[in-house]
């Protein structure tokens, strides 16, 4: 986070320090490390998790819940302004989650010998816990590091964890080489572990998916709207809370009026509640679901015969990364939708993306609402909607 010198210089900082502390800082680079919390702020409690000193994930544990909730919209009003150039944000709060804790139905770890953490600026940083993980991924964690120490010839490198939307089952992921002796100690150690639901390897990123118990697939629904995921597709992590940022972005969309392009759509949060509302839709992701879908690659642009259809509105997930230029340049000169609804994890990208489409005024900022997808972290999910001028 941004921290404040004596000498009124302005520097990015990491380590344990939430807003209002009084901190000690070593310069590596341009970034400052904190070293030492001087003074801490009025409001700051004790961390519930015993890796927080060390551990980059969760910066804002020390913050009250309503605190977080009130910089994270800071955090997307002055991206907006300062970075999309919008005088006036029509801001309207961020939706908090009914849980602090236990929220993320995925987990995803560094393995190295018998250890599993997370990798920091110093290296892997080994966990035993991780309270923002759903209870049941969360305990999976020693019961896999003493299956480790007991199979020290494994040659695994990394760990997943998830679990379904109604958290009935766990799905366990590696990546990695094992044995014919690990393989079958390990399939023992899954046939032993409660709600454990399928067991699969692959031996690189690159290589197909192996299952050595169950089927490999968890359930969730969104908006209504059943989804059936498998292996390591993406997904909401806090699904719970993404029902409501799905059900009020299809509210957002109004009476259907013509076709809806979603872009970016993975298995069809956003396009199958429309098309259920009455929208012609056509959903376009590199990975889609099954449904009314066009695989591509949207870095390369929208698919030529998908610019030459008109499109009343044009409603896009993209990845932290946003959208390139080229497309943001599609959408606002080629496509021309009436309106655009655009679900952003950046508010940086986001506030670059809503500038470029506005860049010729053919285009006015309605709304804007957060979503506290990511307690305890300094990440948000943001809801906006663009309409023609």
């Amino acid at each position: 986070m941004l921290g404040l010198c004596d000498d009124g210089r302005k520097i990015w900082l990491t380590g344990p320090a939430v807003p209002g502390d009084i901190v000690q800082f070593d310069l590596e680079g341009k970034t400052g490390v904190v070293t030492e919390i001087l003074e801490p702020a009025p409001e700051r409690r004790e961390a519930f998790c015993p890796h927080f000193a060390d551990c980059p994930g969760c910066q804002l544990q020390p913050l009250p819940y309503p605190q977080q909730l009130e910089l994270k919209g800071k955090k997307i009003v002055e991206a907006l302004r300062r970075l999309g150039g919008f005088s006036e944000v029509p801001f309207a709060g961020v939706e908090g989650s009914t849980e602090e804790f236990g929220t993320r139905n995925k987990l995803d770890f560094t393995v190295d010998g018998n250890q599993v953490g997370y990798q920091t600026r110093k290296g892997l940083l080994p966990v035993s816990t991780c309270p923002v993980g759903d209870p049941s991924l969360d305990k999976f964690i020693p019961h896999f590091q003493e299956w480790l120490g007991k199979n020290p010839r494994h040659q695994l490198h990394r760990l997943m964890l998830r679990t379904d939307g109604e958290r009935k089952s766990v799905h366990v992921l590696l990546r990695g080489i094992l044995g014919d002796t690990e393989q079958a100690s390990l399939q023992d150690w899954a046939g032993a572990q409660e709600k454990l639901s399928s067991l699969s390897i692959q031996e690189d990123w690159r290589a197909p998916w192996e299952n050595l118990l169950g089927a490999g697939n968890l359930d969730f629904s969104l908006a209504g709207q059943s989804h059936r995921i498998a292996y390591d597709a993406f997904f909401q992590v806090h699904d719970r809370l993404a029902d409501i940022l799905v059900r009020e972005s299809i509210d957002l969309l109004g009476e259907p009026k013509g076709a809806l392009l979603d872009l970016f759509c993975g298995v069809g949060a956003f396009t199958l509640p429309a098309q259920q509302k009455g929208w012609q839709v056509m959903g376009v992701d590199s990975r889609p679901g099954k449904g009314p879908f066009t695989r591509s690659d949207l870095r390369k642009g929208i698919p030529k015969k998908l610019l030459n259809q008109k499109w009343h509105t044009v409603l896009t997930d993209p990845p932290r990364s946003g959208m390139e230029k080229n497309l943001c340049a599609q959408i606002r000169d080629q496509l021309r939708p009436q309106q655009i609804v655009y679900v952003s994890c950046n508010p940086a990208t986001l506030a670059r993306d809503l500038q470029r489409i506005c860049a010729k005024g053919k285009y006015e900022l309605i709304s804007v609402k957060g979503f506290d997808l990511f307690p305890q972290t300094t990440h948000v999910e943001t809801l906006a909607l663009l309409r023609v001028t």
